[in-house]
């Protein structure tokens, strides 16, 4: 700590006339003027170490919806206001967040809510912008955003969570702040809810060939308690039950293991507590009889031949997202239904004609040594094709119609930007391996397997050195490129992250679209932990004109995928997931 100017002048004054020796000697200068001066310089510095061990109090607890959530930089109390690492509470309540360094500036882009929302907060500034109108974090107590060790960037918790619809609550004897995820209530419409008998009771439960089926009688209303980890728990409000319904229920077979109802005084209601065998996708409805729940499910297959070659049709009974890549020696087609069962008896279907040699169905189970838990349906084919999925409601439930044609790729202009070079490393993993002599292999292939296919590629680099980060979207204006891919490996500075993230900006309309089915490519080619498509603003990304994505492949801070990274193997799956994935976004 360095003295007050006042007294480090008077001092030096001394010690250059050549004097300071024979005043530092003399008692009475000793007893009236620096004792207490280095007296009251201790006293400053233990206030000082005081109020930065107020500021930053590390006994305190964050829960998130029930849940304690660690991290490295701990929360702390400023200025009377809780700040948290936002990227530990934007992990726990599927916010998206982006850092953005030249400005010291975080944007929160709200998940699940309207795109539109967003939170911009400013390391040091007391004041934000909230979908665009700036506020005060806090009129009373000024606080803002800060960065602490080991650059971890703290905000306040209750304006941030709150601007989102969560709920914060402080609990002083504990110290503990807990957050409360918004959960949507939905009521039954006018009409529906029952027949007006015996009011508001659940009168039964039935298994039904879809899933499972609550009587209730009388009006109600019901919210979505828990989904997930093997539990799928819904609150009736406003309801009981009714004398000669079992409180617990044993389901032999299908998704449901077993099921129980619950009375909770506090805050009202009945939880009915569904024990899942696997987690699927469902839809809940409510109905003049009560609530169904009704679990995804492929139902019929169908095949249809004509000049354009064969025509898939693939039916659901309630809405699922397929997703689809393409595989080679031998060819085939696979399109998976996430969290969709399967019908028992459609485990084979009969159907060929022209390149299509049959058709293969499987269920897949996450943690049983498969990658996601649904239904995969294989097209054997004589030669490579796309498939391009397009979907339609009909009267019976959901229609899957899958096409397929030859490569998309034929004259399109790609640039692959490999990420890094020359002086700036990227990530650097055990070893000293680099992620710029990692991604450039990894580039080379995806190059290699585009032009193969008729494309035209250029490369932002071709070997180890440095191009400037707006110099490469400049590099695809200037060609007139189709689709720019910016390749990276990831890094995580705890090591303990893995998996596939992409990154997307809205700089064309097409570039979330890209992402997407680049991403979900490279996900189910490698099956890697699906980190998510998420908003990046980066150079590479918001300079370019045409639809852009940044691929994170693999964590290379990870030891395990570290070495698949560096797999010549696995950097060929890379390739071709990429290639793949262009593939299937030029044919839509």
């Amino acid at each position: 700590m360095e003295l007050p100017f006042t007294v480090s002048s008077y001092l030096r004054m001394f010690s250059d006339s050549g004097e300071f020796a024979l005043y530092i000697r003399s008692w009475p200068f000793c007893r009236v003027f620096i004792l207490p001066t280095l007296l009251a310089l201790v006293v400053l510095a233990c206030l000082a170490f005081s109020s930065m061990a107020s500021a930053s109090s590390g006994d305190i607890a964050l829960v998130i919806d029930g849940k304690t959530i660690s991290s490295d930089a701990v929360p702390r109390i400023v200025s009377g206001r809780t700040l948290v690492p936002i990227r530990v509470i934007s992990e726990s309540l599927g916010w998206d967040v982006e850092w953005l360094a030249h400005k010291r500036q975080v944007l929160i882009l709200g998940g699940e809510r309207e795109a539109d929302d967003f939170v911009l907060l400013t390391v040091g500034d007391p004041k934000a912008l909230v979908n665009g109108e700036e506020r005060a974090i806090d009129p009373e107590n000024p606080v803002a955003p800060m960065i602490v060790p080991p650059g971890r960037v703290m905000v306040p918790v209750r304006f941030v969570a709150e601007a989102f619809g969560s709920d914060v609550d402080w609990d002083g004897v504990e110290r503990t702040v807990l957050i409360t995820s918004p959960r949507p209530v939905e009521t039954v419409p006018d009409g529906q809810g029952g027949s007006g008998h015996d009011a508001d009771k659940v009168q039964g439960i039935v298994a039904t060939d879809h899933g499972v089926h609550v009587a209730i009688s009388g009006r109600f209303s019901w919210r979505l308690e828990e989904d997930g980890n093997g539990v799928l728990a819904i609150r009736l409000m406003g309801t009981d039950i009714g004398s000669d319904v079992p409180m617990a229920k044993q389901f032999p077979d299908g998704p449901v293991s077993a099921l129980q109802l619950r009375v909770d005084e506090n805050p009202g209601g009945v939880l009915v507590d569904l024990r899942m065998r696997e987690d699927l996708a469902h839809r809940i409805e409510a109905t003049e009889e009560g609530l169904d729940i009704c679990w995804a499910r492929l139902e019929d297959v169908s095949l249809e031949y004509g000049a354009a070659g064969p025509l898939i049709r693939l039916t659901t009974n309630i809405p699922v997202d397929p997703r689809s890549f393409v595989l080679e020696e031998p060819a085939r087609a696979v399109i998976d239904f996430p969290g969709a069962a399967l019908r028992k008896d459609l485990l084979s279907a009969d159907l060929s004609a022209g390149i299509l040699e049959g058709v293969r169905f499987g269920r897949h189970r996450e943690g049983a040594g498969d990658i996601f838990s649904g239904t995969r349906v294989v097209l054997d084919l004589t030669e490579y094709r796309v498939p391009v999925i397009t979907k339609a409601e009909t009267g019976d439930g959901f229609e899957i119609v899958v096409r397929l044609q030859e490569s998309s790729l034929v004259g399109k202009r790609i640039v692959i930007d490999p990420g890094h070079g020359g002086a700036d490393t990227g990530a650097i993993g055990s070893g000293g391996v680099t992620e710029k002599e990692i991604v450039l292999e990894i580039s080379r292939r995806v190059i290699a397997a585009l032009e193969s296919e008729g494309a035209t590629v250029i490369s932002t680099r071709k070997c180890d050195y440095w191009v400037e980060v707006y110099d490469r979207p400049t590099i695809a204006n200037s060609a007139g490129a189709d689709a720019f891919v910016s390749v990276h490996a990831n890094a995580d500075p705890r090591g303990q992250a893995e998996g596939t993230e992409t990154f997307h900006y809205p700089n064309h309309d097409d570039s979330r679209r890209l992402a997407d089915t680049l991403h979900h490519q490279i996900v189910n080619m490698l099956g890697s932990n699906d980190r998510g498509v998420r908003y990046g603003n980066f150079a590479v990304l918001r300079e370019a004109a045409m639809p852009a994505v940044l691929l994170e492949c693999l964590y290379l801070s990870s030891p395990r995928e570290q070495a698949r990274l560096q797999s010549v193997a696995v950097q060929e799956a890379i390739a071709q997931a990429v290639v793949s994935g262009l593939k299937q976004f030029f044919a839509n």
